[in-house]
């Protein structure tokens, strides 16, 4: 690309990562790349590969896994997001990274499955302005995700760890 944007737009966009990861990709693409639709397919393969990687840990035979993979990325909902841009992909993957990370955080609730939900839920509140309002509707329905038991002896350090990242992103966003 040319680089003509000035810095300061490039980091008030919103939402942040499409247009921050097409700004960043248009510096190393040649000049007259469609540098959008790079970035989708780019994401989409991300997310195919994602799903791949998730059927085989639970056990998915190669073949059902690649079939349930093909039959999960030509899925009307997927295409349509591919179709419309990065914006919609990338929330369509933190959407799946943050469904799969409540999940793990029912099943173990440990340290590194809070730490992924907190980071989805800033990858989601920054990828499309649907995804700011799942993460903002999603914050009272965490008491579901943790067990019971690890909510009555750290409520509220779970809660934090879980908010922190993106309440403390915003309020830099918003600062800017």
């Amino acid at each position: 690309g040319d680089g003509q944007m000035p810095i300061g737009r490039i980091v008030a966009a919103y939402p942040t990562i499409p247009f921050l990861a097409t700004a960043l990709l248009e510096l190393v693409t040649p000049a007259g790349t469609p540098t959008p639709v790079l970035l989708t397919a780019g994401v989409l393969a991300l997310l195919a590969g994602a799903l791949f990687v998730s059927f085989r840990r639970i056990g998915m035979p190669l073949i059902g896994g690649l079939l349930m993979v093909f039959l999960i990325v030509l899925h009307p909902a997927v295409l349509r997001a591919a179709i419309a841009g990065p914006a919609e992909m990338v929330f369509t993957v933190f959407l799946f990274l943050l469904g799969n990370a409540l999940f793990e955080l029912r099943a173990r609730s440990a340290a590194p499955e809070v730490m992924a939900v907190a980071l989805s839920l800033l990858g989601l509140a920054f990828s499309h302005p649907m995804g700011a309002a799942i993460a903002c509707a999603a914050v009272p329905l965490f008491i579901f995700s943790v067990r019971p038991e690890l909510l009555s002896s750290w409520m509220l350090n779970v809660v934090l760890t879980l908010v922190f990242p993106t309440v403390f992103c915003v309020a830099a966003f918003s600062y800017i």
